[in-house]
């Protein structure tokens, strides 16, 4: 067991161990359409066997809930929790801010 990432709090991450992960809109204020958890559907489902093993996800209208255990790395080391959340939700902010036509902080 390992201290791998702080923000607000310390975030310990165990080899081999699996996550229950919630992130939710700005403020929980933005709500999207289907078409847009469609696309974050799709860029949490990338990320599958890539980055994690997903066990189960779900997308909500102002927030995602991800199952999943963390696959080793070109270094032999588990992804850290920080940049699998990272790639899932700059990617998927991007495509959907550009979907719906805004701008800035999506998660």
């Amino acid at each position: 067991m390992s201290l791998r990432y702080r923000r607000n709090l310390p975030h310990i991450e165990k080899d081999g161990a699996s996550y229950f992960v919630t992130t939710r809109t700005l403020g929980g204020a933005v709500f999207l359409p289907e078409q847009a958890r469609t696309l974050v559907f799709d860029h949490c489902l990338y990320e599958n066997n890539i980055t994690v093993h997903m066990h189960a996800f779900v997308v909500m209208p102002n927030h995602v809930h991800l199952l999943f255990t963390p696959l080793i790395d070109h270094t032999g080391e588990p992804n850290a929790i920080a940049q699998i959340m990272n790639g899932i939700k700059g990617a998927s902010s991007h495509t959907v801010n550009k979907l719906l036509r805004r701008r800035g902080t999506l998660w």
